[in-house]
């Protein structure tokens, strides 16, 4: 398996599974610096991954059963599980309340798109690892997958046709879309020498999004309709290293109530500013896990240069 492979599963994992790295946590929904705690029904922890500008609200929860997705409408959940699958993951909706996301079978990973409780599954052509995460009123889709050469790439899918986007300067396959917005642009990041640098992508033109005082880590998320962009940083701030991108003014988003020690991660933002994400407290172990995976991942790309 190539480097670029380990990476977009390594993200996958994290996405979907986020309590096993960062022990149980909280969604959350910041309206202009007031935090709203979302969890699940049942649920020992939820994750918020996007919203529209409707306030419906995706994520993924977790119980003593197991797994599972959902739609928040003003605080009514709705279930989304593909027929089938061992985990159905839910990353994206748009003002239609059309959901994407992928889920996971004996045979790998697969994107869906849900419309109004009708699943289509939705993958990159001859790919068996590919994951979905965001959609715009346009139906337009943003991934990541492996093509069938074992290729890691960046995709969006407009009307059934796939265009790879590749950051200019980025290490092949390192290249990683997760938000769009209705204008087109694509937000992400990808790695080269300097680190992992955030993307803005319009119409092929790419804008370098890098948080002042980044140690080398800047991972951009969602997008919303102003160009504004939500990510996380290596800025030093362990608790904080959420942050909001205006137009090159950083705001941090971080809950100021929230107990010393627990990480703020937002992931989506809709058009009204809303930010949503997930608060967790690191779990020693964990954080041990994810230290030596890294380690190796840093290993792999620095052998594969």
């Amino acid at each position: 398996m190539k480097i670029s492979s380990i990476i977009v599963l390594f993200l996958a994992i994290l996405f979907g599974s986020a309590e096993t790295v960062l022990g149980d946590g909280l969604g959350f929904v910041d309206s202009g610096g007031v935090f709203t705690v979302v969890q699940a029904p049942g649920a020992s922890s939820t994750s918020l991954t996007g919203i529209n500008n409707n306030g419906q609200v995706v994520g993924t929860a977790s119980t003593s059963a197991g797994g599972f997705s959902f739609v928040d409408t003003g605080g009514v959940f709705t279930t989304i599980n593909v027929p089938g699958s061992f985990q159905t993951n839910a990353t994206g909706i748009n003002d239609m309340g059309q959901v994407v996301g992928y889920f996971t079978t004996s045979t790998g990973y697969y994107g869906f798109l849900d419309s109004g409780g009708v699943i289509t599954q939705t993958s990159f052509p001859g790919s068996n690892l590919t994951f979905l995460w965001g959609i715009n009123d346009a139906g337009q889709i943003v991934g990541d997958a492996l093509d069938s050469s074992g290729n890691s790439v960046a995709f969006v899918e407009s009307g059934g046709v796939y265009t790879t986007i590749q950051a200019p300067g980025a290490f092949p396959g390192s290249t990683d879309a997760f938000g769009i917005n209705n204008s087109g642009q694509v937000s992400g990041y990808y790695d080269n020498r300097s680190g992992s640098q955030g993307f803005i992508d319009t119409g092929g033109v790419f804008t370098t999004v890098n948080t002042p005082g980044a140690s080398g880590v800047t991972n951009v998320y969602g997008i919303n309709d102003s160009g504004q962009v939500v990510g996380f940083s290596g800025n030093g701030s362990f608790g904080c290293p959420g942050f909001i991108d205006t137009g090159g003014i950083f705001t941090t988003v971080c809950d100021p109530s929230s107990p010393p020690g627990q990480v703020t991660t937002p992931f989506g933002i809709n058009d009204s500013g809303q930010v949503v994400g997930t608060v967790n407290t690191p779990e020693p172990s964990s954080l041990m896990l994810l230290a030596l995976g890294l380690v190796t991942l840093g290993v792999m790309v620095l052998r594969a240069r």
